[in-house]
C-alpha cells in the first residue's frame, strides 16, 4: 500500500513538473501580416481603408499626427525563465495631409537596438519638499479618530 501511495506522489510530481515547463505562448500588440501589408498601396490607400483593413494604430506620432505606428511581438516562456521575444514587428505608416498614405516601413526583430539607461540625465520634477517641510509635514494631518466632536 505505501508504494502505491508513493508511486502516485511521484507521478503527480513528474506531471506537476512536465506542466511547470510547457512552454507559454502570448502576444501583444498587433502583429500586421504581409498579406494585409500588400492591400495598403502607396499614393491610394487612404486613412479610413486602413482603418477597416487592420484597425486602429498602436500609436500615433506625439510631434506628427501622419505617422502610424503599429508594434506587436510574440513571446515564448518556459518554466521560470524570462519570457524571449520570438517575433517582433514594426509598422510604420506616413501619410499626407489628404490622410493618403505615402509610405510604409516594416521594422522586424532583427532592427531593435537595446538602449542604455542614463541615470541622473533626466531629472524629474515634481515636489521636493524642504527638511523643514519634511519634519512637519505631518503635523496637524491627524486627528483622533477615538473621541467624539462636540
Amino acid at each position: 500500500m505505501a508504494m502505491t501511495k508513493l508511486r502516485n506522489y511521484l507521478l503527480v510530481l513528474g506531471l506537476i513538473m512536465a506542466a511547470a515547463c510547457t512552454p507559454i505562448q502570448a502576444q501583444r500588440g498587433q502583429i500586421v501580416s504581409d498579406d494585409q501589408l500588400t492591400h495598403l498601396i502607396v499614393g491610394t490607400t487612404a486613412k479610413p481603408e486602413i482603418l477597416a483593413a487592420i484597425g486602429t494604430p498602436t500609436t500615433v506620432d506625439a510631434f506628427d499626427d501622419k505617422l502610424w505606428y503599429y508594434v506587436g511581438e510574440d513571446t515564448k516562456q518556459v518554466g521560470i525563465h524570462p519570457p524571449s521575444v520570438t517575433d517582433r514587428r514594426v509598422v510604420a505608416l506616413t501619410f499626407d495631409e489628404n490622410g493618403v498614405l505615402q509610405d510604409k516601413k516594416v521594422l522586424g526583430k532583427d532592427a531593435a537596438q537595446q538602449v542604455a539607461m542614463a541615470p541622473g540625465a533626466t531629472k524629474v520634477t515634481g515636489q521636493e519638499p524642504t527638511v523643514v517641510q519634511q519634519l512637519i509635514g505631518n503635523v496637524g494631518r491627524f486627528e483622533d479618530s477615538g473621541t467624539a466632536k462636540k
